[in-house]
């Protein structure tokens, strides 16, 4: 099968971006699978900030040693396919000083519950471009907003790293295809080629 330059060019594009995409968060998530440790650790506020300042960011599997009080007027539901997928809440510390967004998956929506839940599970870089457009208000802080994906555990990484690696995969071949779908140059047999030689120096 041969594909026109336009279509080549295309597949070629979309192919190497989603190699450099898939195989560049599967480095991340292995890197951050192995440094999680077989049991969350105990983490303050202040610690937390820390690991959220951090560069490189690291994910971290951790159970907060200190309490936070939910505003429960700043929650976004994420819907998918018209089920609830997961629930947003705004939080702060003590002084007010110190937001977080903690990302429940879960299929309740009561946010009352959630206040009973344990502050355990992965912090995350926070999105938080994507929910002030979607209607959440931030307050004014000097201090990162720091996001915790409650209840997520380290396995979710792995999973994730062992799903891009498959897409990683499929670019390649997207790639290869695209390379080997191009124009062929025509192939000459030795014998034909010195035929044709011989004819031009004869004409």
């Amino acid at each position: 099968m041969t594909l026109n330059s336009g279509s080549r060019i295309k597949l070629l594009a979309v192919g190497t971006l989603a190699f450099v995409i898939a195989s560049g968060t599967v480095v991340k998530d292995v890197r951050d699978y192995r440094r999680a440790g077989t049991a969350p650790s105990d983490t303050t506020l202040a610690e937390a900030r820390e690991v959220s300042r951090a560069h490189p960011f690291v994910r971290r599997w951790v159970r907060l040693t200190e309490p936070l009080e939910l505003d429960c007027g700043q929650a976004l539901q994420e819907t998918e396919d018209g089920k609830l997928k997961a629930i947003v809440v705004l939080a702060f510390d003590g002084s007010k000083t110190q937001p977080f967004l903690l990302d429940y998956e879960r299929d309740q929506p009561n946010c009352e519950e959630l206040k009973a839940l344990p502050l355990e599970g992965i912090l995350d870089e926070p999105l938080t471009k994507f929910w002030t457009v979607h209607g959440m208000t931030l307050p004014s802080t000097s201090n990162p907003v720091i996001t915790l994906r409650v209840g997520a555990h380290p396995s979710g990484l792995k999973t994730e790293a062992e799903l891009l690696t498959v897409v990683a995969l499929i670019s390649l071949w997207l790639l290869w295809f695209a390379y080997k779908s191009g124009p062929q140059k025509p192939f000459i047999s030795p014998e034909k080629a010195f035929a044709q030689s011989a004819a031009q120096k004869n004409s």
